[in-house]
């Protein structure tokens, strides 16, 4: 933004059906919605019970190819995962996924990635921290949600 230059705000009203508003957003490929209490206020830097982001997910059916190592004690556990989709006899990179886990699910999916054969990259694309990943044949499948 060049210095000076006030960005275009806009304003947007309320509405007391969110389910179809929810579905509109949706189907007009916008990420999702925000539901606040009518009479509840802005509070920047802050979060609120009082608002809510509603996001839509998009659910794939994955396969883990590889994990980071965690931070602390390397055998405690993972950092995050790296995700590819199955494409014929080859994969497609999705990306990499380290929130969303419980204690045990963690330590659950790293006693398993830990007992199974590594394995180099099956994918072209080489991922930002590829030096610090350890590969693992894709035998284990994941859903993962996408928040867009």
């Amino acid at each position: 933004m060049r210095s000076g230059v006030i960005p275009r705000i806009g304003s947007s009203e309320a509405v007391a059906e969110g389910a179809g508003l929810f579905k509109a957003a949706v189907k007009m490929g916008l990420e999702g919605i925000m539901a606040k209490k009518r009479n509840s206020t802005y509070r920047p830097g802050t979060r609120s019970a009082e608002w809510l982001k509603i996001k839509k997910r998009q659910t794939m059916e994955c396969v883990i190819i590889g994990y980071t190592k965690g931070k602390g004690d390397p055998e405690a556990s993972f950092g995050a995962l790296h995700l590819a989709l199955r494409d014929g006899n080859s994969f497609r990179y999705v990306g990499k996924v380290g929130t969303g886990f419980d204690v045990k699910s963690r330590k659950e999916i790293f006693a398993y990635l830990k007992n199974i054969r590594h394995a180099k990259r099956p994918i072209r694309e080489k991922p930002t921290d590829d030096a610090q990943t350890i590969g693992s044949n894709p035998r284990l499948s994941a859903k993962y949600s996408s928040p867009h």
